[in-house]
């Protein structure tokens, strides 16, 4: 009966995670159009990230949004993403689906390490209800959030990492050491050294154990552990530096920036993140993240003491370290962190369930629990009489079809909307496209090499300049584009 209701929580997590991918049937601007084609790019050959597969003038090869070599992101969600469209076509949605996939399974990681901090059955019940109904976690997963999937999949692995260090906790088994190293090491193959996360408070407890102990074989499976992580890690970017070594330095050089400067305007203040948590928890519950820390350290001997530290440290560490250190602030670098704050959501959760008298009295709380964690009338209202949206799904219908309407031996579109142009070759193998056109400089040299041109339809800013207008063979496309 008991694992029945967990079933229940895991089939509600994945119908609304598949809900959600299929909310919005086109791509994302900030930052799923270009996951996404680097992606189907991958399909073809997974060691070579590609944008812009064909260029046919030169470009920055610094631009992420519009160069050839694509090495701005680390590899793994888009393999995962590209193996999803190997197996159920290419599309914005079989895109989404390994988001759907590991949003279920971290409804279940956020289960078991509840279980093994609290001992609890209802208490991780409670947790994983909350990460099932997380709305801003499900907006990633629809692509709505930017860096979206890339979060997602770097959230997962982070979790995960957490979970086989709280079983090696409780079995001292080397596996489960060995299992955190490879999940820290696929989390940093997601995104960067922050998937190193959960070793910052098992080197502490190590060298505690170590000081109290003097037994070497308490820092062994750590060492191990690390090892493995980077095992995992280094490949790639020892391949990276190989192949493209100019673009290679300059990214990592460009990721080191964060901390130390405002990047793309994305500044803000010391409390930028706890500004967001309303966002992050739903807004009734963000109280309830301190508030379940309290209720777990001042009960701690109801709970894995280890295991305490171990979360309350990572919560900590990621929202001081982003918010006070990290110059560079977007909202979705400390939602990683989030899942623990469901647990101690939970702890507080199931704190105010004893002081309730009646089984109606503790089903109306949890149910204002669910309501305010999903917020589904937001995600609605964000979307409903959206112009912007509504315009981008008719546009979508439109490139979805565009190959079908080029006259043959037509390959290369231009006067596309800005940043669109990843849309259209998205939707459409063997195009190359350029948002407005390509440097009137060009123009001859492309006449010369016989591109044959189409163009989307002139509109309000974009009307094609007469290098391009008069351009030998150009052929304008008879859409209605806005």
């Amino acid at each position: 009966m008991k694992y029945a209701t967990l079933i229940h929580i895991l089939v509600l997590g994945f119908f609304l995670r598949l809900h959600y991918a299929h909310l919005d049937p086109y791509l994302h601007a900030w930052d799923e159009r270009y996951h996404a084609l680097v992606a189907k790019n991958l399909m073809d050959d997974p060691l070579l990230p590609l944008l812009r597969a064909e260029p046919l003038v030169p470009y920055d090869d610094k631009a992420w949004c519009c160069n050839h070599i694509w090495v701005h992101k680390q590899p793994l969600f888009m393999w995962q993403m590209a193996a999803s469209m190997a197996i159920f076509g290419v599309s914005e949605f079989a895109m989404r689906y390994p988001s759907v996939l590991m949003g279920c399974l971290m409804i279940l990681l956020c289960f078991r390490i509840t279980m093994l901090l609290t001992q609890h059955w209802m208490t991780s019940i409670v947790a994983a209800l909350i990460m099932s109904t997380s709305n801003y976690h499900l907006e990633q997963v629809s692509g709505w959030i930017g860096m979206d999937h890339n979060d997602v999949a770097f959230s997962f692995y982070i979790l995960a990492s957490i979970w086989a260090y709280a079983e090696y906790r409780l079995k001292n088994k080397l596996f489960w050491a060995l299992l955190v190293g490879v999940f820290c090491g696929l989390a940093m193959l997601n995104k960067w050294l922050t998937g190193l996360l959960v070793f910052l408070p098992w080197t502490l407890l190590s060298i505690y154990h170590f000081y109290i102990e003097k037994k070497v074989k308490m820092i062994v499976p750590i060492f191990l552990a690390l090892i493995t992580s980077f095992a995992i890690f280094l490949p790639w970017q020892v391949y990276l530096f190989h192949q493209f070594p100019e673009l290679a330095r300059y990214e990592m050089t460009y990721n080191q920036r964060h901390l130390t400067e405002v990047l793309e305007g994305h500044g803000g203040s010391a409390v930028f993140y706890l500004e967001r948590f309303p966002q992050y928890f739903g807004t009734q519950l963000y109280l309830l993240v301190p508030a379940g820390i309290w209720v777990a350290w001042y009960h701690r001997k109801r709970f894995d003491l280890a295991l305490n530290y171990t979360l309350s440290l990572c919560l900590l560490v990621v929202l001081f370290f982003f918010s006070i250190v990290a110059q560079t602030k977007l909202p979705s670098y400390v939602f990683i962190i989030a899942p623990i704050g469901f647990i101690y959501i939970a702890i507080a959760i199931n704190a105010l369930f004893d002081l309730l008298p009646t089984l109606s009295s503790k089903t109306a709380l949890l149910t204002v629990v669910c309501l305010s964690s999903l917020s589904y009338l937001n995600t609605i209202m964000k979307r409903k009489d959206n112009a912007e949206r509504q315009t981008m799904i008719e546009n979508t219908r439109i490139y979805k079809s565009l190959k079908g309407l080029l006259p043959q031996n037509y390959h290369t579109i231009i006067n596309a909307n800005s940043y669109e142009d990843i849309d259209i070759m998205f939707f459409n193998d063997g195009i190359t496209a350029y948002h407005w056109w390509p440097d009137e400089k060009y123009a001859d040299s492309l006449a010369q090499k016989g591109v044959l041109l189409a163009s989307m339809p002139n509109r309000g800013a974009y009307v094609l300049p007469y290098k391009y207008a008069s351009y030998p063979g150009l052929h304008y496309l008879n859409v209605s584009y806005k």
